[in-house]
């Protein structure tokens, strides 16, 4: 309790001080929090943002959603091919993960054209599933075969392999790349509206810079910033409830007393 009181007060020092040299610059280029809130207040505005702001969470969690189901099934697919044929994945597993995310943007315009969802939506999830793609790949690479091959000789099944030994190697791998994943789908498809969109925060944004309205602009920044520290947070609650309460990989397989994957 008192470590959030002082953090709070923390915030609020800064929040002070920040005000006070947007005061002291006079100048429309320096911005406070009191502009902010005075920019976010307006009513013409704040119908714009709630209209940009659902296309923009529509299209990220789109995104969000592609990348993961992308780099999930890849992941897996040439991780387990590559248990039997060896690292000959690897060199695909790091291109993939090494392209910038940004990269996809003026290919996709060229292939795609100008389209609202799809052009964001496809940038996300091209942007977005090298981390998983490449996390879950590493994972199953690292399964240490004698590992598996002790607990095939003591009795386990293919059932509890999964759930004992593959499965709590790929969780933990996969939730601190989703969290890649959800900064990247929102910022992608931020960068998108920006360049090649008719809504969204994006294009809000750009539409603001365009009049030089420095306190709308910040105000769309600090909204993107915001939902992507929520998406992060939301994964990282939905990960200490699937590695912690449902106790992946708390089976002692290596023990005498298993067998097929139940204790006798």
């Amino acid at each position: 309790m008192r470590n959030r009181v002082n953090t709070a007060l923390a915030y609020i020092a800064l929040i002070g001080i920040w005000q006070l040299i947007a005061s002291a610059a006079r100048t429309p280029w320096i911005v406070g929090p009191i502009d902010i809130l005075r920019a976010l207040l307006n009513e013409a505005f704040l119908s714009r943002l709630v209209a940009a702001y659902t296309d923009t969470l529509v299209r990220s969690l789109a995104g969000f959603t592609g990348g993961l189901v992308l780099g999930v099934s890849l992941g897996v697919l040439t991780g387990l091919l590559s248990m039997k044929l060896g690292g000959v994945f690897e060199s695909l597993a790091a291109f993939a993960a090494s392209v910038p995310g940004v990269a996809w943007i003026p290919l996709l315009i060229a292939v795609m054209g100008i389209n609202s969802f799809l052009l964001p939506v496809t940038a996300s999830i091209l942007a977005s599933f090298p981390p998983i793609f490449y996390q879950i790949y590493s994972a199953l690479r690292s399964i240490d075969p004698s590992e598996v091959e002790v607990a095939v000789t003591l009795g386990a099944d293919n059932q509890f392999l999964w759930r004992t030994i593959i499965m709590p190697k790929l969780m933990a791998s996969l939730f601190p790349a989703l969290k890649i994943e959800a900064v990247l789908a929102w910022k992608i498809v931020f960068a998108v509206e920006m360049i090649a969109a008719t809504s969204g925060l994006g294009y809000l944004a750009m539409m603001y810079a365009d009049l030089l309205d420095v306190p709308h602009v910040a105000v769309l920044v600090i909204v993107l910033t915001l939902s992507v520290a929520l998406m992060v947070k939301l994964v990282s609650l939905l990960e200490k409830l699937v590695l912690g309460k449902l106790g992946l990989g708390v089976e002692q397989w290596g023990s005498i007393y298993v067998y097929a994957g139940q204790g006798y």
